[in-house]
């Protein structure tokens, strides 16, 4: 079974992640995620590609805003490459609405997986 080369974190722990800013030494420190992937396994990683991280409006707005340089990098180095941009703008299935209450229920979700798996190491260690 191929690996993802590049998987992204369950968007849940990502929040988590982002409310514990002092475990990071700095923007580059993935420390934390490295401990979170250790002990969750699979668990600490996204299933899929849509995201709920950010609105369509939002992804597209990004996208827009870097065009230009995204054609220049096209240009330069994937000259090749199928007509079209280099990144496609985003579709209604790239997104998963989510409320403020189902982020939350997720969010708790993913520390309870964690918790679970620091018990069941524990417990594993007794033996």
């Amino acid at each position: 079974m191929a690996r993802n080369a590049n998987p992204s974190f369950d968007e849940a722990l990502a929040r988590l992640a982002h409310r514990v800013r002092d475990v990071f030494d700095g923007p580059h420190d993935n420390r934390f995620y490295d401990v979170m992937a250790r002990l969750l396994g699979q668990a600490a990683f996204k299933k899929g590609a849509a995201s709920s991280l950010m609105s369509l409006e939002k992804r597209r707005e990004i996208l827009n805003v870097y065009e230009a340089e995204n054609e220049a990098l096209k240009a330069r180095f994937l000259p090749h490459q199928a007509a079209g941009p280099l990144f496609p703008l985003p579709c209604a299935d790239d997104v998963i609405e989510k409320t403020d209450a189902e982020q939350l229920s997720d969010d708790i979700a993913m520390l309870t997986r964690t918790v679970y798996a620091l018990a069941a190491r524990t417990e594993g260690r007794r033996d």
